[in-house]
């Protein structure tokens, strides 16, 4: 079938580049070949991978390559974190690029401890620096949907922090300062915020944040549980990594 000749013909190319990735990083006559590339695979991702419907296998060349180089995965976490932040973006790149960096900080095994509480501290700024200009948000008029249209961008990068605290519950709760590190965040105020981020991003990460949140005594009281998924956050797999239907390891000790 068509289908499967194109498949297959994707698999050669992307066993091409893997290995011609690696040959360069292991040719100790050119030490910088592979730094050279690297900007030029950013650029490819960003331009050609990032907006793409159902990516599911062309970014892990991108990945493949962030893990040959210490530097790289915080090259790869700041440009996706400047892309989700950029006004002058398209809301569906910003979103994409959300779903990414959440999917990265949580799966990557090669991203470093520091560069996760960086890029959860900046995205946890970010988003109290919006719900405080948005404060006097209201549920009116559209109400829901109104929200959903409004904010497509806010409850994605949200929904990028609450998956990244889900997948780490348990290395936070075992590694000495990791709840302290998440306590400094005022976890009661986003989900108890007018723009509800809890109704509006997907309900299977929703639900296991309250539940990291309740185990990890990250708030005094429980959220409310009016979960129901809306529209504003693309669906797993829409746009990005299929990251919300995947099983993180949340177990934590109450």
């Amino acid at each position: 079938p068509p289908q499967a000749e194109m498949a297959d013909r994707l698999d050669q190319l992307m066993l091409v580049m893997f290995e011609y990735t690696q040959s360069r990083c292991n040719d100790l006559t050119a030490p910088d070949s592979v730094s050279d590339m690297f900007p030029t695979l950013l650029l490819v991702f960003e331009r050609s991978i990032l907006s793409t419907y159902k990516s599911k296998y062309t970014q892990f060349l991108i990945f493949f390559v962030c893990r040959l180089r210490p530097t790289y995965p915080d090259l790869f976490v700041d440009r996706l974190a400047r892309l989700v932040c950029d006004d002058s973006n398209t809301v569906q790149l910003r979103q994409s690029a959300a779903a990414y960096l959440g999917s990265f900080l949580a799966r990557a095994a090669f991203v470093s401890d520091t560069t996760l509480r960086s890029a959860l501290d900046f995205l946890l700024q970010w988003i109290a620096l919006y719900m405080k200009q948005h404060q006097a948000v209201k549920e009116t008029g559209g109400g829901d949907v109104a929200l959903t249209h409004l904010h497509p961008v806010f409850y994605s990068i949200c929904q990028a922090a609450f998956y990244v605290v889900c997948f780490h519950a348990a290395a936070f709760q075992s590694k000495v300062g990791g709840v302290q590190f998440l306590s400094k965040f005022d976890w009661g105020s986003i989900v108890t915020s007018p723009l509800n981020p809890l109704k509006h991003c997907l309900q299977s990460v929703s639900a296991e944040f309250q539940r990291v949140l309740i185990a990890l005594h990250l708030v005094e009281e429980p959220p409310r549980s009016d979960t129901r998924t809306s529209s504003s956050v693309p669906a797993a797999g829409r746009f990005g990594p299929d990251h919300a239907t995947d099983g993180p390891d949340t177990s934590v000790d109450n």
